[in-house]
């Protein structure tokens, strides 16, 4: 499967999934963002995915910047996969997709 039809798939599980059910903004001083992280790390873990939570969480928050700047999700993905060194084109797409689902899900552009 390439990549673009994974992005593809990215956007709608992004937009429908409910693994994590944070608010639609992080800010650093959101009472709610020890427990948002708490659930970031837990669902990474439970996906399996082979990096630290804090890790994830700065790679997740840096994807975000890359969607607030109104790139496209392709790009967001290309940055997980740079970020990470990851090849595993699945890997990528999960921690893309929990990252936006915890820190920035208003950042995905319509579809």
């Amino acid at each position: 499967m390439g990549m673009k039809l994974i992005l593809a798939a990215a956007v709608v599980a992004v937009g429908t999934a409910s693994a994590l059910a944070a608010p639609a903004t992080a800010e650093p001083a959101d009472p709610n963002q020890e427990q948002r992280d708490e659930l970031f790390a837990k669902a990474v873990r439970e996906k399996g995915l082979r990096i630290s939570a804090n890790e994830a969480m700065d790679i997740a928050q840096s994807t975000c910047d890359v969607l607030k700047r109104g790139k496209p999700v392709y790009q967001a993905l290309e940055h997980v996969k740079n970020a990470t060194g990851w090849t595993n084109e699945k890997d990528i797409t999960a921690l893309g997709q929990l990252g936006v689902q915890a820190y920035c899900p208003a950042a995905l552009p319509a579809s």
